[in-house]
């Protein structure tokens, strides 16, 4: 039997492996299109609505003035746009445009794919275990995740 420590070294490994070839096939899905940021911007906008720079930059755990240049370049292509607060002309919400929207489902959609050919060689059964397993993970390690 297995220790512990050799079973976490394997799942380290495993799931390191697996998010490298998760990360490189959904680069493929966004080359030429937008950038893993921007993709990340239209996720949480698709899944929040409109949002002040702030909570969009709390979201994405990156600086204020990192989202700005990234929302610079979406807005410059037609994907994303900016309103300003009626009450506080100082906050700006970004919301994603119809063409923001559209272009995050078609990818939420390949990427959905995509993790179903990984996800293929399970049964249902199995899909729904391992489902519950990393909900449970998640749940005892207290980590954020979006509802379904």
């Amino acid at each position: 039997m297995r220790s512990k420590q050799n079973a976490v070294t394997r799942l380290d490994y495993l799931l390191d492996k697996l998010v490298e070839k998760a990360a490189q096939d959904v680069m493929k899905v966004l080359a030429g299109r937008v950038t893993p940021a921007q993709f990340a911007v239209l996720r949480v906008l698709k899944a929040r609505g409109p949002l002040p720079v702030s909570q969009l930059a709390d979201r994405l755990q990156i600086t204020p003035s990192a989202v700005t240049s990234i929302v610079d370049r979406m807005a410059d292509i037609g994907l994303l746009g900016r309103i300003r607060d009626q009450d506080d002309r100082r906050v700006v919400w970004i919301e994603a445009t119809e063409e923001g929207r559209a272009l995050a489902i078609e990818l939420e959609g390949v990427k959905r794919q995509m993790l179903g050919t990984y996800l293929d060689c399970l049964t249902t059964c199995e899909m729904a275990s391992l489902a519950d397993i990393l909900e449970r993970i998640l749940d005892e390690g207290e980590i954020a995740h979006e509802p379904r």
